[in-house]
């Protein structure tokens, strides 16, 4: 990984029709922070949505 380039990939990706979670690995983030995110998404009027979004702090020192 390049310092200071954030980086993110996805992990998983569950649908059922107009609905799907998608679970996205991000590191990097502000330098060494990483974290897991939870992406829910609704396809509304032909277009995927994010409509909620739940993380957790994976590693890397919070900044104060």
């Amino acid at each position: 990984m390049t310092a200071g380039r954030p980086r993110a990939r996805i992990l998983s990706v569950q649908q059922t029709g107009d609905a799907a979670v998608a679970v996205v690995a991000e590191e990097g983030y502000r330098g060494s922070l990483s974290f897991i995110d939870y992406l829910q998404l609704a396809r509304i009027e032909g277009t995927w949505k994010v409509v909620s979004k739940l993380f957790a702090h994976t590693g890397g020192e919070v900044p104060e």
